[in-house]
């Protein structure tokens, strides 16, 4: 699964490719999207992909993580198109499937189809 953020506001970034399963979001230079504003906590909230599933976690920042504008008390999973907010700046969550998970979808797919006595679909590599 390939997924993104890309930010609503002016920001000085391109979108955002979230690439580990534990992504942190502050001021702090050590988070891996760092934001320079001073209404963003220097660890505000954690994102976490876990088994397909995408959760925003907010670390008890000053300003709040909102989610479609709803706050996130503790943890609250994202959907491809959400509105995350930090504080005050909003990004779009983009998720999409890569090749491989394609692939195991249509494998799923023919599996399905295949023990319904109807033709499989297969795929090459």
């Amino acid at each position: 699964m390939n997924i993104s953020l890309r930010p609503l506001d002016d920001l000085p970034l391109g979108q955002v490719s979230i690439t580990q399963p534990r992504f942190t979001i502050g001021r702090d230079a050590n988070c891996d999207l760092q934001l320079f504003s001073p209404l963003v906590s220097h660890f505000h909230a954690l994102l976490k992909l876990d088994d397909g599933r995408l959760t925003v976690i907010d670390l008890g920042s000053e300003n709040g993580t909102w989610v479609n504008e709803v706050p996130v008390a503790l943890e609250r999973e994202l959907h491809d198109g959400d509105a995350l907010r930090i504080a005050v700046l909003t990004f779009r969550v983009r998720m999409t499937q890569g090749l491989g998970s394609l692939f195991q979808l249509l494998d799923g797919a023919a599996s399905l189809l295949h023990g319904r006595g109807e033709r499989a679909l297969s795929h090459r590599m």
